[in-house]
């Protein structure tokens, strides 16, 4: 009967089920009426197990009430448990670029290949600094058999091969002189044609007191212009003065070289300020001073260039100008025509004078160069001359050693062994400096790089172990890590703050991969041994927490002071109970 009343109640304890098991044994007739029979025993066996089922379950559930209505308050070492995912990354990544743009015209690697340390990965073309080193090269070689040449004396022969080479320099500079003239005598045929022939079309009386024929809307660029060509006037007397008198200097090949001269009695430098002060109001031609050729040269070009910009402007007032009874559109369009046209003279003589002059300059240089060189066959080697021939060899070898090092630069090599994990580009594309065109991974060594919030950093720290799994190996497969960093400042990603964090693997494993996904638990002791209980047994009024302890069968409750708090569900009790007392949740 107690059986049957504590079955009905779910309440069967250990003494009811004891209680059971001693009836049965001292009523073994009834038990064994019950399976005296086939019928009996296949009904007896039923309302047995069905007995013994009930009764096992209700005991269960009776224990397992016991068990969740109270809790033994304990002293135990107080956890928090950091869980968080991450991708793996090789410890080292490098992202490999050229120090310079150009053609990629070799690419040895792709990827998932292996790269040793300093093997060539791309080359850039290089053909023009190839063919600059081989120039230079030469170069080197021409000053090395210069010293030689020196150390060893000059012969006779080589005296009269200098000496005709110098001739030929000599013929060189009178032919670049003689054209360097006529550009100069063009500059001022051009710029007096362009005067003559259309711009005094459009003055009354341009000479002496220039004005305008026709009227625009734009007075003062009328006005800068009928000024401007009254400086001109008295520009253009001056440079054709200039012109009657030009006269040249030449010099024997054998006698030391002496400047041309250009007598100009008007390219006085008073001149040369006045046109650099767009006035020639005052010039003081009493002073007859002989000018080199290229400052004859230079002297034309600033007219040259006053006059273009005179054409500029001149070009539009003929934009500005409106027909009328006097002036037809055909007629202004011829004004339009012929100044673009005498615009494009000025600048063909422009650009004529300025190529003579480079020329005139290089084959004084040249000739300068051979003479020094004659002088110094025929003077014979010094030690002094011996040293500078030997500091230009040191030049010349510093020069081709810049040009290799720059040649180095189109070689791309790999900085250590690796696996190239990226390739952003393909033979024959164009790159820019300091463009990736590489990833290469560190093999062996990888770490995790994962973020966590701003909950869990706080319990973190570097050198903390964590026991990290991977997601293609499953839970069972344990890796250890280390944190190795922790950032101090948050950031953003995808609009989701938190703080980046690196753990470091510890051992080499040929299963790591980058970019696997990794799940990393770490295990942070917060107190080694203090007071818990589950956080489900406190209830909370206010400010205030508060336990239900039993105390002589019945619930009393007690305010109690919390601390630290795990995420496994336990709290901190810091004052309030004591070790072993037993509390019920605040539920109950």
């Amino acid at each position: 009967m107690m059986l049957l009343f504590s079955l009905s109640r779910g309440t069967l304890d250990r003494e009811s089920f004891r209680c059971a098991i001693i009836w049965a044994m001292e009523n073994d007739a009834i038990v064994r009426t019950l399976f005296s029979s086939p019928k009996a025993l296949l009904i007896g066996g039923v309302a047995l197990a069905a007995l013994v089922a009930l009764g096992v379950g209700a005991y269960t559930l009776s224990q397992r009430d016991s068990a969740e209505s109270y809790y033994k308050v304990v002293r135990e070492p107080l956890q928090q448990t950091t869980e968080f995912s991450g991708i793996v990354t090789p410890q080292s990544r490098a992202e490999l670029a050229f120090e310079l743009s150009g053609r990629v015209v070799a690419l040895n690697y792709d990827i998932g290949d292996a790269v040793a340390q300093s093997a060539v990965m791309a080359t850039l073309e290089s053909g023009s600094i190839r063919a600059d080193i081989l120039r230079e090269e030469a170069l080197l070689a021409s000053e090395e058999a210069a010293l030689a040449q020196l150390l060893r004396g000059t012969r006779e022969e080589e005296l009269s091969l200098e000496r005709a080479r110098v001739v030929q320099y000599e013929e060189v500079l009178i032919e670049n002189r003689d054209a360097l003239t006529a550009a100069i005598t063009d500059s001022y045929t051009v710029s007096d044609t362009a005067m003559v022939r259309f711009v005094d079309a459009l003055f009354n009386d341009p000479e002496t007191q220039p004005k305008l024929k026709y009227n625009t809307a734009n007075r003062s660029l009328e006005i800068r212009i009928e000024n401007e060509r009254l400086q001109l006037e008295r520009l253009f007397e001056e440079w054709e003065t200039g012109f009657t008198s030009l006269s040249f200097v030449t010099t024997p090949a054998t006698q030391a070289p002496s400047n041309e001269v250009f007598p100009l009695a008007s390219l006085v430098a008073p001149l040369r300020e006045a046109l650099v002060a767009s006035t020639l109001s005052s010039v003081e031609s009493a002073t007859t001073p002989s000018l080199s050729l290229e400052d004859a040269a230079d002297l034309s070009r600033d007219r040259l260039i006053r006059m273009r910009e005179f054409l500029e402007d001149i070009a539009r007032y003929t934009r500005d100008l409106e027909a009328n009874i006097n002036l037809t559109d055909a007629t202004i369009e011829e004004f339009q025509t012929q100044a673009a046209l005498e615009r494009t003279n000025i600048a063909t003589a422009i650009t004529a004078l300025n190529a003579a002059s480079e020329k005139y300059t290089t084959a004084q240089q040249t000739l300068s160069v051979g003479r020094q060189q004659l002088a110094l066959l025929e003077a014979g080697a010094t030690a002094e001359d011996i040293l500078i021939q030997e500091a230009k060899i040191d030049a010349q070898r510093a020069q081709i050693a810049s040009l290799q090092n720059e040649l180095a630069k189109h070689v791309l090599r790999a900085p250590k062994n690796g696996v190239v994990s990226e390739r952003m580009i393909e033979v024959g594309e164009i790159t820019t400096a300091q463009e990736p065109i590489f990833t290469l991974d560190t093999t062996g060594y990888y770490e995790i790089e994962a973020r966590i919030s701003e909950l869990d950093v706080v319990f973190l720290e570097t050198g903390q172990i964590a026991e990290v799994t991977l997601d293609p190996y499953g839970a069972s497969e344990i890796f250890s890590a280390t944190i190795s960093k922790i950032d101090p400042a948050e950031s953003v990603v995808n609009g989701s703050t938190g703080y980046r964090i690196t753990l470091t693997l510890s051992e080499q494993d040929p299963r790591l991969k980058a970019g696997m996904t990794a799940n990393a638990v770490v295990t942070v002791i917060l107190k080694e041994s203090t007071l818990t209980v589950p956080v489900g047994f406190i209830s909370h009024e206010g400010p205030r927490s508060y336990l239900y302890v039993s105390e002589n069968g019945s619930e009393k409750r007690r305010e109690v002071r919390t601390g630290l708090r795990s995420t496994d569900g336990l709290v901190e009790i810091i004052s309030g109970v004591s070790e072993g007392e037993h509390i019920v949740p605040y539920d109950k």
